[in-house]
């Protein structure tokens, strides 16, 4: 009870706490207990509805019940002595105001939470989600994903998340992440995602929310906030800080207490200790890191999600057609697309292209796996969507 008041007058609302201590006034009167110990005790919990507390809702729930039968079965308050049709009514009253609040509660949370903003789209081994509740469930295919979930997955665990606005985050084993808050409506402007990483492996690729507002789009870190500009990027979060890759796009930036970095160079990245650690000049990634995220991350994207991945990745090439070649890499080694669907999608962002140029790119795909059939379909298909070859 004294941590109750202590919290309750440590950081008042000036709006929500003089209402608070108004709505318990009547309640202490109904309940004989109205000296000022009480008043702000109900305050508190009244507080603690506005504020979703769950335990201190819990915590409502049983203190009514307990009221409730105790008035309903006593004798005697404050040494009077009370009737029994008083002591009916006054139980049922207690009783059907914490019916009342509680229900109020719930279909405020349910309202608040009835829409899924993502779902998993792939998973391997085993993940779970927390809510703002407290509540955790394990997650399955199709499983659907709200606001303040907090998604972790196990040593063997790793998954996909597809959301609304077609943005994309995958975890790696023993990794952590919130959907802090999320809002996508087109129609009106209403356009944000930001996502809380405290642990583990994980990718991460912009969907059109980074296309309508990206200063919206931030993903924060122990070491520093991620910004995004339409592109992909991934990273490992560690007791020696963050490891941070650029893999394509229009490029990020990493900030901390020290300042601003931008990253805009396929393959660079940086890494830093801490939030308050100077941040350095970003630098080719090496081999060994490169090769270790794309391990933690494998895995073959889903039907969901192939569309996404060749829309947006023809969407990079058509701004650096320079970087054709690193694209087809990229999405090929990270297994992100079939080395058929790849070649494809870089076509369709060139149309027009050079001899020489085609001719390397066909190439490259060749070296990667891509079949003579295979070939000769994605020609077909770059022709026949207008595609010219000089």
């Amino acid at each position: 009870q004294e941590s109750r008041l202590s919290d309750f007058f440590q950081t008042p609302d000036l709006t929500i706490t003089p209402l608070c201590l108004l709505v318990s006034l009547p309640y202490s009167k109904l309940t004989h207990s109205s000296h000022l110990y009480n008043i702000v005790v109900y305050a508190n919990v009244f507080y603690a509805l506005f504020r979703k507390d769950a335990v201190e809702i819990r915590t409502f729930f049983v203190e009514c019940i307990v009221r409730g039968i105790s008035f309903s079965r006593g004798t005697r308050m404050n040494n009077r002595e009370i009737t029994a049709t008083w002591k009916t009514q006054t139980g049922w009253k207690i009783i059907c105001l914490m019916l009342v609040v509680l229900t109020w509660t719930t279909v405020a949370h349910a309202a608040e939470n009835s829409e899924s903003v993502a779902s998993v789209v792939a998973l391997r081994g085993s993940a779970t989600a927390l809510n703002s509740q407290g509540d955790k469930r394990p997650l399955s295919l199709h499983s659907p994903l709200y606001p303040d979930d907090t998604i972790s997955t196990d040593k063997s665990g790793r998954l996909r998340i597809l959301f609304i606005d077609n943005s994309i985050v995958s975890l790696g084993s023993s990794s952590t992440a919130k959907i802090a808050e999320y809002a996508w409506k087109k129609e009106t402007g209403e356009a944000k995602l930001k996502t809380k990483i405290s642990e583990g492996v994980f990718r991460i690729m912009g969907g059109l929310i980074t296309k309508e507002a990206p200063e919206n789009f931030t993903v924060e870190t122990p070491a520093g906030t991620i910004g995004i500009r339409g592109s992909m990027f991934a990273g490992t979060i560690s007791p020696q800080g963050l490891t941070l890759i650029f893999e394509g796009g229009k490029g990020i930036t990493l900030t901390n207490d020290t300042g601003t970095v931008a990253i805009t160079e396929m393959g660079h990245g940086i890494s830093i200790a801490k939030r308050h650690s100077p941040l350095s000049r970003p630098a080719m990634t090496p081999r060994h890191t490169v090769k270790m995220l794309r391990q933690q991350l494998a895995g073959k994207p889903s039907p969901a999600e192939q569309p996404v991945l060749r829309q947006e990745f023809t969407s990079w090439v058509k701004n650096k057609p320079a970087r054709a070649a690193e694209v087809l890499k990229t999405a090929v080694a990270n297994e992100q697309l079939s080395t058929e669907n790849a070649l494809s999608s870089v076509l369709q962002g060139l149309q027009n292209i050079d001899r020489e140029s085609f001719d390397s790119l066909i190439d490259q795909a060749i070296d990667m796996g891509l079949t003579m059939e295979g070939t000769k379909k994605v020609v077909e298909e770059f022709k026949n969507s207008g595609g010219v070859c000089n």
